[in-house]
């Protein structure tokens, strides 16, 4: 059988094409291989980098809008610790330029409300700060937004409750117990009653000049309709001058940056880097855990972490306003004064007495103690 016998140009061609070829597609896997490899070393530095404390965090090395995120929450001296130090990092981190605060608040105590607007307004005098008021931002919560330049509400959103509650007051003052012995008139008690409502006056009324003051022109309500205390629906609050517009947090995040004069910036996860500050302090001053030890991961790991909030999440959400407003004090350090919104169904717990009450060491039963004891 005759066979046929391969051209010179055959055996030629052939070889040089599978060379060809093979040197195509190892070159392409190369290139995908080192690709996937740039992606996971950028990843690492961007994600695990700071805590690891290699290369910058999230919105750092940019200009930058920071947010902070605040879960729904009660002023009290603990919460606002918490926020301040959200604040202190935005002020401290000079590749954010501009500020964007959520938050969702009835309130709370009086000094701890002022204490956030007050650093608020410390922050605004170095970046834009722009608020979003979410479901509530009430009485304290209404006043911390007001530091903001400015103040975006949701259409749902209920604002305003500017006002003032004191705790305490007793239609008689209490007597004191035999044991007691205090210098001047007023020592026990504080204040008169009449004192007491001339004091919680004033505070009223610096509340309300402080609105005033911060809106400016743009409010169109009356001293006495904003004196009352009412809650505004987010489109009422636009329409009265107690919020800038209907916006989201895109919508605030815009806004900042337009403020700062940014073009081109970067979206700083505030929460996130403070939690991350958090979590490399951690491991400077905690030994690492051990194997046995199958809850301490989260530590370090920053698993269980209120969702990048920084702390707990059981630090800054407490207790649905009830019989007693969370954080509300009690017994001797009663009274107090409060910007906050409990609801028409909370009422002051009353001081009861027992029948001798003018009788000595058991003259006075405790705040909410039982009737049928009495103290000594």
């Amino acid at each position: 059988m005759e066979q046929t016998q391969p051209q010179p140009s055959d055996a030629l061609s052939a070889p040089v094409g599978r060379r060809r070829f093979g040197g195509w597609r190892g070159a392409a896997l190369l290139a995908a291989l080192a690709g996937i490899l740039a992606g996971v070393v950028a990843l690492t530095v961007l994600y695990a980098g700071p805590v690891l404390g290699l290369g910058p965090g999230v919105g750092q090395g940019k200009a930058s809008v920071g947010v902070i995120a605040i879960p729904p929450f009660i002023i009290t001296e603990n919460s606002s610790r918490l926020i301040m130090r959200h604040l202190d990092y935005a002020r401290r981190d000079d590749n954010i330029q501009a500020v964007v605060i959520s938050i969702t608040s009835p309130g709370g105590g009086a000094a701890a409300s002022e204490k956030l607007y007050l650093e608020v307004r410390k922050l605004r005098e170095d970046k834009p700060v722009v608020i979003v008021m979410n479901g509530i931002a009430a009485s304290g919560g209404y006043m911390m937004a007001m530091a903001g330049n400015q103040v975006y509400a949701q259409p749902s959103s209920l604002v305003g409750n500017v006002g003032v509650i004191v705790g305490g007051i007793s239609t008689l003052p209490f007597p004191p117990s035999e044991r007691t012995v205090g210098t001047g008139p007023q020592k026990l008690s504080g204040s008169d009653r009449q004192h007491w409502f001339d004091m919680i006056s004033r505070i009223h009324n610096s509340f309300i000049s402080l609105v005033f003051d911060e809106r400016g022109d743009r409010i169109r309500l009356t001293r006495a309709q904003l004196a009352d205390g009412r809650l505004y629906t987010g489109v009422e609050a636009v329409e009265f001058g107690l919020a800038d517009a209907i916006g989201s947090d895109s919508d605030a995040i815009a806004k900042a940056a337009e403020l700062a004069g940014l073009s081109d910036y970067d979206v700083a996860d505030v929460n996130l880097l403070v939690l991350r500050e958090v979590l490399r302090a951690l491991r400077s001053e905690l030994p690492p855990p051990s194997a046995t030890d199958g809850d301490s991961p989260s530590l370090f790991t920053g698993e269980g972490w209120a969702d990048g909030y920084g702390f707990p999440l059981s630090l800054l959400t407490e207790s649905a306003p009830g019989d007693t407003p969370p954080g509300f004090p009690a017994g001797g350090e009663r009274p107090a004064f409060y910007y906050y919104y409990p609801g028409n169904g909370w009422t002051e717990s009353p001081v009861e007495y027992s029948p001798n009450r003018y009788s000595g060491e058991n003259a006075i039963l405790e705040h909410n103690q039982d009737p049928g004891t009495t103290s000594n």
